[in-house]
């Protein structure tokens, strides 16, 4: 069984990636896909109290509280490279048990820099990489627009003729500090030896069977083309919700960018 991860940052339509690739015969992907974010998951505990019945990966800080007690006794138990893999083993055999070609999840770049041990591990363990990047400026839009909204992903058939004024202060900002950070990410992954491609949600939305022969050829998986995604696209109409418009457009130009 192969094993990757898809690595990424916030607002680049990861979360339907992910959801599609999960609906593949020969793919399966954790259903909390962020499964080593920093959080208490509360919707997780309060569905499944004991934590015992839950129908997937459990989130590994989750999964920490379950760890049998004699591991406390363990001089390497603390350490967070020994955890992660052990983690890591547990996921694989659940994956392995549904006779799937490969296995993965999502983790946001800034997962790394919140576990130092994590990127080490995930490539000592033959893990191999899909970075997703989405047109930046395309990317910060939806961050802000769901900002002032208060969603960010829903899998009903979402709805809202509502228009967004941005700051375009704000959005300069964003834009730069986004194309910086992929910019790093992709040099952290050349540099720590990832086997890793890059695809793109434009890429996606445009040509779905180009984009998951290519994706799975390199998952080692035999190609298809799933269903479509459960979660609704959140900007249908970039122009109408975008009420300043024409300023966006020609802030991103002055930056070499563009949304069109």
């Amino acid at each position: 069984m192969n094993k990757f991860f898809i690595m990424t940052r916030g607002r680049t339509g990861s979360t339907a990636i992910v959801d599609v690739l999960n609906k593949t015969k020969s793919v399966h992907t954790t259903r909390e896909q962020e499964i080593f974010l920093r959080h208490e998951f509360p919707q997780i505990r309060k569905n499944f109290p004991d934590l015992k019945n839950y129908p997937s990966t459990l989130p590994f800080e989750l999964w920490k509280t379950q760890t049998p007690k004699w591991w406390s006794y363990l001089p390497y138990r603390r350490m967070d490279a020994w955890l992660i893999n052990r983690y890591l083993q547990d996921a694989e055999k659940l994956a392995m048990q549904e006779g799937v070609g490969a296995f993965g999840f999502k983790v946001l770049s800034n997962h790394f820099d919140e576990n130092p041990s994590l990127k080490g591990t995930l490539l000592a363990c033959g893990y191999r990489v899909l970075y997703l990047k989405r047109n930046v400026p395309h990317q910060v839009i939806s961050g802000m627009i769901a900002k002032q909204r208060g969603v960010y992903n829903t899998k009903k058939d979402f709805q809202d003729d509502t228009r967004y004024i941005l700051d375009i202060d704000e959005f300069k900002k964003l834009v730069e500090w986004e194309a910086q950070s992929v910019a790093r990410d992709l040099e952290l992954l050349r540099s720590s030896g990832f086997n890793f491609i890059e695809v793109t949600y434009e890429e996606f939305m445009a040509d779905r069977e180009a984009f998951f022969v290519r994706v799975l050829a390199f998952l080692g998986v035999p190609p298809e083309v799933p269903q479509a995604s459960s979660y609704s696209v959140m900007i249908k109409d970039l122009k109408h919700t975008v009420e300043n418009y024409q300023a966006v457009a020609e802030c991103a130009a002055t930056m070499g960018m563009s949304i069109e």
